[in-house]
């Protein structure tokens, strides 16, 4: 009798590989969570003094007329512990580490970064906002922000969770095309986004503990190839892992090594001693003024955006 062997699909291929690279990642990742090694001491990455003069201004849901509902939806009715579980925790985890951070300055014109709270992945899955209200919601609530205006955003900080990543503000290009957007992702052993910024990296070499594949040779090969990676070098791999893993704790930055202590340091890169837009003019005794000669203090809210 002739025997008839099912057509392998590629969704029968994809399937499979799935399932190879799950086992892969999850292997892994409970081998390091098991296999501690307390004789590792904790990377040391950030120079000597290099928070000095970090301030970091962190607005409240009242101040600005919309932050709310992009925190707890229209209504208002979602409640915080919600928003924590998921990979879009992240959004309130930052939020609240910076809430009680040793950085964090109630003035304004101390500060050198602006953080804009929001957990629209969180109320958008639950059906708090749609996309529209997101997009209307952002809009309206950067109007209300003179000191974005100031800087044309260079200066502010938003966390946009999970793969849709800043397109839950979908005019996010128009708007925030120079501030500093967070997307948080989970880690994985094996890389298959050819694209994908990874964090800290001038800290860690991702070559040591993890591996980019290109992703339009995602198939047989890629499976042969993690078939074939030696014992010896798996656990190289792991164990270089293990003393890098304080980086994806999200930890009070008092800890010398956490994720919050490596996004900070980041951050203080990037701060700036000047600010600067296309809508932003000074004169010779440094006031800064809009096109109307308007000094900023007197900035009257909503402002155009930049």
């Amino acid at each position: 009798m002739r025997h008839h062997h099912p057509v392998c699909t590629r969704a029968h291929q994809a399937a499979a590989l799935l399932l190879v690279a799950s086992t892969f990642l999850l292997t892994r990742l409970f081998d390091r969570l098991l296999l501690v090694d307390t004789s590792a001491s904790p990377p040391t990455f950030a120079p000597a003094g290099w928070s000095a003069n970090l301030r970091i201004y962190v607005y409240s849901e009242g101040e600005i007329e919309g932050l709310r509902a992009l925190l707890r939806g229209r209504d208002g009715t979602v409640p915080t512990a919600t928003c924590l579980k998921g990979q879009w925790g992240t959004q309130v985890k930052i939020h609240q580490l910076l809430l009680n951070s040793r950085f964090r300055t109630f003035n304004k014109d101390e500060a050198n970064l602006f953080f804009v709270p929001s957990y629209v992945k969180c109320v958008r899955m639950t059906g708090a906002l749609n996309d529209k209200e997101i997009n209307q919601t952002y809009v309206k609530v950067l109007s209300q922000m003179p000191y974005f205006r100031r800087s044309g955003g260079r200066d502010h900080i938003f966390v946009f969770p999970s793969g849709a990543g800043a397109h839950l503000f979908r005019s996010w290009a128009t708007f925030l095309n120079r501030s500093i957007i967070l997307t948080p992702e989970e880690c994985v052993p094996v890389i298959l986004s050819d694209e994908v910024e990874l964090p800290f990296q001038n800290v860690i070499d991702y070559s040591e503990i993890s591996i980019k594949w290109p992703s339009s040779r995602i198939g047989s090969e890629l499976l042969g190839y993690l078939e074939s990676i030696p014992d010896e070098r798996v656990e190289e791999m792991i164990g270089r892992g293990r003393e890098m893993r304080c980086m994806w704790v999200y930890a009070v930055d008092t800890e010398p090594c956490s994720a919050m202590v490596g996004i900070l340091w980041e951050l203080r890169r990037k701060v700036r001693r000047f600010h600067q837009s296309a809508e932003t003019f000074w004169l010779h005794n440094g006031s800064i003024v809009n096109r109307d000669l308007d000094e900023f203090h007197s900035w009257r809210t909503p402002v155009p955006l930049p």
